[in-house]
């Protein structure tokens, strides 16, 4: 047969065992390596032809003494049917150090990776192209009441659903993607389950070879809802007990920058502060938009009454409604008399945050609770009115959401009645140190401790990122290299930063390689880096390192200028005394 034809043409030995550790096949190559004849091994457990074979891990170092050869061992578990087998693939350890390496490689990942997926909340049940389950999680095992056993069985073997019913054999044979859809099903041990389930198939190289389903408990996450609206309810009841906001939200004062764009949308969010018009922000996330929509209702004459948010995505559209609209009981299984958001608001704003990812269906619903001032209960017959401020948030262009069917036209028209546009970081970087001299003095105060700043390397290494989580991700990696700093009067370096973002900086400077233009408008004569190859490991290690030379040049020239005087060479530099004294420290040079 081809296939045994190709197997005993190969360099490794290969051997099957079966759930018994008994020998099932095996190629020429390890026949030779043994001295036996075809078909002998067959049925000899597995632990008497090689003594001390590690049976259960994927990769592994072998020393079979009679034979006086060492191996790398591979070890493949594969379902056939009900049958599971392991099959090992043994190479020289002479010819095939560099395989080794990356399989070992592979296998860290693809540990770190589980144990990534064991920890999470969510449920993570997987299958292959076959339908058969290849991976459950403990928090899918512990919803569905299932065990490991179900790895290698089919997914109808496990669940009572089929092809039109189970949303991840449809993700598998149609490549329908689901989001956030709710289902109930039974396992075949008769358990009932209700979930709030994900699932999309899955490819390698353009071809589909499963589909992955990830899901939520829906009656926890109802739970919480359901919390979250008591602990909204209480918080809105004392509000109106006093007759005024205590709380602390931002003001425009807080909102910092000097950017042309950012100023425009403080101007525009203070004029609409007057007003009860309904405002759409649009930006990026991390540019800060709940900030905007806070510091317009703390402005206004609204201030003193509820300011409520939510995350539209978030929150399953089946239990959207609910949450902003209230329930009455024994509109739907389990439903209870329950006040939603938007009356909780009454008198006050509601931010609706992403509001691209709100069901259209319910999107009509809001936009008639707009225009009319009234809303329903979901199960209630008789309609409420409401004197509440809708803000509104979108994280993508809306016109792009409205082509793409996630934004109705009219919800657009009728929400961007104000229209406040929030520039990201990448587009305000003449902004950037005054928000990293904001978050270290405010981090300096939360640790006791006391940096001095950035280092000019990494200040124009900021210069160059793009910043895909903007001021965010601004924020927490100087937050991660304030209380990584040590020293007093330290300057924050590469060794401070978070090791995700020097890699992210890496990779986008070897994307964005520095061209003339970009030296033209940093009014550098030379560029500031080197071109990076795409294989370079300590491209940025080598960035920051020239950085730091050029630096230490430009000390040395300053103070051959002035004769060793460090007051004139730092005014000079355009530094203080005290940062000059603490680069002469860092660099040797007092």
């Amino acid at each position: 047969m081809l296939l045994e034809a190709i197997l005993d043409r190969t360099n490794e030995a290969i051997i099957a065992i079966d759930l018994n550790r008994k020998v099932v096949m095996c190629n020429k190559k390890l026949l030779s390596l043994f001295g036996h004849r075809a078909g002998s091994l067959t049925g000899m457990p597995i632990d008497l032809l090689m003594p001390g074979l590690d049976c259960e891990k994927e990769i592994s170092n072998y020393e079979n003494k009679q034979l006086n050869k060492n191996f790398i061992v591979r070890n493949e578990k594969i379902a056939l049917s009900e049958d599971t087998y392991n099959v090992f693939f043994f190479s020289d350890n002479h010819f095939n150090i560099e395989l080794g390496n990356r399989y070992a490689e592979q296998k860290v990942l693809k540990d770190i990776y589980e144990s990534i997926l064991n920890s999470i909340d969510e449920g993570i049940h997987v299958a292959d192209i076959n339908g058969r389950v290849t991976f459950i999680n403990p928090s899918q095992q512990s919803l569905d009441g299932l065990t490991e056993e179900a790895i290698g069985r089919h997914w109808t073997e496990v669940y009572d659903l089929d092809n039109e019913t189970s949303l991840v054999l449809k993700a598998l044979n149609e490549g329908t993607h689901t989001h956030d859809a709710y289902q109930n099903y039974v396992t075949r041990g008769g358990k009932y389950v209700s979930i709030v389930c994900s699932a999309m198939p899955l490819y390698s190289e353009g071809k589909r070879i499963g589909a992955v389903a990830i899901t939520k408990d829906f009656l926890k996450f109802k739970e919480l809802a359901e919390r979250v609206l008591r602990l909204q309810k209480q918080v809105s009841g004392r509000k109106s007990a006093r007759g005024k906001n205590d709380d602390t939200y931002f003001t425009f004062e807080q909102i910092l920058g000097n950017n042309r764009q950012i100023q425009e949308s403080i101007k525009w969010g203070k004029v609409s502060a007057g007003s009860n018009s309904s405002v759409l922000i649009y930006g990026e996330t991390g540019t800060g938009k709940e900030m905007i929509a806070q510091s317009i209702h703390s402005s206004g004459a609204r201030a003193n009454g509820p300011f409520l948010a939510i995350n539209c995505a978030a929150i399953p559209e089946n239990l959207l409604e609910g949450i902003l609209f209230g329930t009455t009981k024994g509109a739907f299984t389990g439903a209870i008399d329950r006040v939603g958001l938007i009356e909780l608001a009454n008198r006050g704003s509601l931010f609706l945050d992403e509001i691209n990812s709100m069901p259209i269906l319910l999107q009509s619903k809001l936009l008639r609770m707009i225009e009319e001032k009234k809303i329903m209960q979901v199960g209630g017959k008789d309609s409420i009115h409401v004197d509440v401020r809708i803000l509104a948030s979108c994280n993508i262009e809306p016109s792009k959401a409205i082509e793409q069917g996630l934004l109705r036209s009219d919800l657009f028209y009728r929400l961007s009645v104000i229209y406040i546009f929030l520039p990201p970081l990448r587009e305000r970087l003449d902004d950037l140190e005054i928000l990293c001299n904001y978050f270290i003095d405010k981090y300096n105060r939360q640790t006791n401790k006391q940096v001095a700043g950035l280092s000019n390397g990494i200040i124009e290494l900021f210069k160059r990122y793009t910043w895909p989580g903007n001021v965010r991700e601004l924020m927490h990696s100087v937050e991660c290299a304030v209380n990584m700093s040590t020293e007093k009067d330290e300057l924050i370096g590469a060794e401070h930063l978070p090791k995700y973002l020097l890699i992210r900086m890496q990779n986008s400077l070897v994307e964005n390689t520095v061209r003339r233009e970009d030296v033209r408008q940093t009014n550098l004569t030379v560029p500031l880096y080197p071109v990076l190859a795409k294989n370079d490991d300590h491209g940025l290690k080598n960035i920051i390192e020239q950085v730091q030379l050029r630096e230490k040049e430009e000390i040395i020239s300053a103070l051959e200028r002035t004769k060793g005087n460090i007051a004139q060479a730092a005014a000079t530099l355009g530094l203080s005394r005290q940062r000059l004294h603490y680069r002469l420290k860092k660099y040797n040079l007092h």
